[in-house]
């Protein structure tokens, strides 16, 4: 291999490195905010339950909410090179 060669495989290695970095930090945070969503919603069900009201429109919003997040980090991961 020449050196043009040798430095192109570096810059697709340092590439292919920031561009899974870039995906594991995406993934990192929808994680962190699904399962404080998860949490949010799970106490206000309890609360709901506890006094004895239905949840079913909360059920709906955390469904809905669950769908928007969902959908907002699988097109930020789609939009990474």
């Amino acid at each position: 291999m020449d050196e043009d060669a040798l430095a192109r495989e570096a810059l697709n290695k340092q590439a292919t490195q920031s561009q899974q970095r870039a995906r594991e930090a995406v993934k990192a945070r929808q994680k962190e905010e699904l399962t404080t969503l998860n949490q949010h919603f799970a106490e206000q069900r309890a609360a709901l339950l506890k006094q004895g009201q239905s949840t079913a429109g909360l059920d709906t919003a955390y469904q809905a909410a669950l769908k928007a997040k969902t959908s907002v980090f699988n097109q930020e991961l789609a939009n990474l090179p």
